[in-house]
């Protein structure tokens, strides 16, 4: 860490706690209480209670065969005390050669509830001196562009000697920007030379884009990354860049395996490098998506249905995809047979047949949609609509007595509907299927550890509102994750015939029972705490 902390030392012995930097919590009171009780509860707020000075006496490899986190080092009495973090019971030899390897007394901490290997993870790997010594030695060497053939040709993953070897190479180079963009929770990360001799670094956190300096990446380092990515995606040449080009692969990380989606476009400056970080964590269930309980009624009762259609929209990185994955695991647990057509598929779903049209170059998804129905599903999950085929396609799907899922880019729910009909050329049909219509954005959550109240938006809102402040645990941006605010419009019998006539008017709509606007849905959001007035500015008409 870059940011020095100050250790507060206590008797092993008598605490059931961990040693804890100041501050984490935007105080300076000790994390435990009157009973020894610590309040470091997350992998993230575990590899904050690290060290540098510690993290120095044991690798990152070490610490990951060894289980152990350096936590602190303390000098008393000409001796020094390591304090480690560890779960359960370790062998003799193990501690035998900490102690060899460290020269140091060991005191041990358990933390049995935390998932240690991330917090390892997080401690070593989200300094981004990790990355700069790299590009240092990379300088300092001169290495010659890689060449095609040269290197491990895999289009699947990254193999593990580019994460163990400690040899400076353009390999372990691309392993550690990756690696450091992940502990920084970013779901984007993008590469970009802007003159012969600077690049810049962006990491989106949260939905908010924050600039990176990495010192020694060059525009000469950026061209052997940009090599080494194609090469591991399966689309290596010797030529530069003259087209955009996609690619996947998989990078080990200690807990589970990531996949990394990347894109290189070229610049008039070189090419460009935007790699996505999809979450591949459990899916949520719909209960635990945000969703306000209007809109979850909704929700649910139409996907009872066995035929209709529901229609999620907003922005890119609005979690469209995350509600119809819930949605369908939902869905699955009725035993109802469920299929999919997505460029690309972004989760795998065990028990649903699932068609990645990113792999499949003559098939769209108007072809696709008349081919699955041949296999006698209940349920098609048709991952966005684009087109005007595609559109009939899907709708005709849903007439025809199956239950649709489907996505479309649009700013509202009336929006949505609207072009949905303009692509298919039939108001009719789109009223016929459509039975609800969401749409959905994300906001970045205040910080719990150290939001503090908003007086003047509180007056004005008349509830208590916070805003941000920042602290360690939240990178200092007073945000942490991101929480939903939804509209919803359920499609009545009566609102059927007005789409057709097209007599619907938004602003007669907000306190009806089959609407849950925007606003409702961000004042609930702000009144709970989740969120402050700025962000929601950014989302809605400036009324709040």
């Amino acid at each position: 860490m870059s940011e020095k902390t100050e250790i507060i030392p206590f008797p092993l012995g008598r605490r059931s706690g961990v040693i804890h930097p100041r501050g984490v919590d935007g105080g300076t009171a000790p994390p435990w209480d009157e009973h020894g009780n610590n309040d470091v509860r997350t992998a993230k707020e575990l590899a904050l209670c690290s060290t540098e000075e510690a993290r120095r006496l044991i690798t990152y490899t070490d610490a990951l065969r060894w289980g152990v986190l350096p936590l602190g080092l303390v000098k008393c009495r000409g001796h020094e005390l390591l304090t480690l973090a560890g779960q359960g019971s370790w062998s003799i030899e193990t501690e035998q050669a900490i102690r060899f390897l460290t020269g140091c007394e060991i005191s041990v901490v358990t933390v049995s509830e935390i998932e240690l290997p991330e917090a390892i993870f997080l401690a070593y790997r989200s300094d981004v001196s990790s990355v700069e010594t790299i590009t240092t030695a990379l300088q300092e060497s001169v290495i010659p562009p890689s060449l095609p053939g040269t290197e491990s040709s895999s289009p699947s993953s990254l193999s593990s000697p580019v994460i163990t070897t400690r040899e400076p190479s353009v390999p372990l180079l691309v392993a550690r920007l990756l690696e450091y963009a992940i502990s920084k929770g970013a779901s984007d990360l993008a590469l970009e030379p802007v003159s012969d001799t600077a690049c810049h670094c962006t990491l989106r956190i949260d939905g908010i884009l924050r600039r990176i300096d990495i010192g020694g990446y060059t525009p000469h380092i950026h061209e052997q990354v940009v090599q080494r990515t194609r090469v591991l995606g399966g689309v290596a040449s010797g030529a530069k860049v003259q087209a955009p080009e996609d690619g996947a692969f998989v990078l080990p990380l200690p807990s589970a395996q990531r996949e990394v989606r990347f894109h290189i476009f070229p610049t008039v400056t070189g090419a460009k490098l935007h790699f996505r970080l999809p979450n591949t964590g459990s899916i949520p269930s719909l209960a635990s998506l945000g969703f306000a309980a209007k809109t979850r009624t909704f929700l649910e009762s139409v996907l009872e249905r066995d035929r209709g259609g529901v229609l999620l929209s907003g922005p890119t990185g609005s979690g469209k995809s995350t509600t119809a994955y819930s949605a369908l695991c939902h869905l699955q647990e009725q035993s109802r047979s469920i299929v999919s057509l997505e460029d690309p598929v972004e989760r795998d779903i065990f028990g649903i047949s699932q068609t990645d049209l990113s792999r499949l170059s003559a098939v769209s998804y108007a072809d696709g949609i008349r081919h699955l129905l041949r296999q006698d599903p209940d349920i098609i999950f048709v991952g966005e609509i684009r087109d005007q085929l595609g559109a009939i396609a899907a709708l005709e799907a849903a007439a025809s007595g199956h239950l649709l899922i489907t996505s479309i880019h649009s700013s509202s729910t009336l929006d949505a509907l609207e072009r949905l009909a303009r692509l298919s050329n039939d108001r009719d049909l789109v009223a016929d299927v459509m039975q609800l219509v969401i749409c959905q954005r994300l906001v970045p959550r205040l910080c719990k550890k150290c939001r503090v109240i908003d007086l003047p938006s509180s007056d004005m809102v008349h509830g208590q509102v916070y805003q941000a402040v920042g602290c360690p645990l939240c990178e200092h941006s007073g945000y942490a994750g991101r929480t939903l605010i939804e509209e919803s419009l359920y499609v009545t019998a009566d609102l059927r015939q007005r789409f057709i006539a097209d007599e619907i008017v938004r602003s007669e709509m907000p306190g009806k029972r089959f609407f849950q606007s925007l606003e409702d849905s961000a004042r609930e959001a702000l009144l709970s705490g989740a969120v402050d007035v700025k962000q929601i500015r950014k989302v809605i008409i400036p009324s709040i």
